[in-house]
């Protein structure tokens, strides 16, 4: 995960550092909120959520698996911020998840959730 973080660039880890920050502040709104960021073809899927908010396992590797068809890669890391209510940081999760095999039976609604979401993407700059 701190490799693909790093490889952002200082640009990169600066628009990451301020997106972060903006919806930390949302989590008194939200229990949870979810972001897909990268730069070089690098995606990172990133939730930050209210302890005790955070995706089941099973959700992150839906998502994980959207993102890996929305951006055409073979993999693609997960990172679980979890805060506190004062938003301290109370735990941190990651996990590294595969494309999709096109013989699964949800590929079809993988293939549609993934292309609602290419048009979200976040490219961040990179030096």
């Amino acid at each position: 995960m701190d490799a693909h973080i790093r490889d952002l660039g200082g640009n990169g880890r600066a628009n990451f550092a301020r997106v972060v920050s903006e919806l930390r502040d949302t989590l008194r709104q939200y229990a949870r909120r979810r972001f897909l960021i990268g730069g070089g073809g690098r995606p990172i899927l990133v939730w930050l959520c209210r302890q005790g908010s955070e995706p089941s396992p099973t959700e992150m590797r839906y998502q994980s698996e959207v993102a890996c068809l929305a951006m055409n890669v073979d993999r693609a890391p997960a990172l679980v911020v979890s805060f506190e209510r004062r938003g301290t940081i109370s735990g941190v999760n990651c996990g590294l998840f595969g494309a999709p095999s096109p013989t699964q039976d949800d590929y079809a609604g993988l293939l549609q959730e993934a292309e609602r979401q290419r048009g979200k993407f976040a490219e961040f700059d990179e030096d």
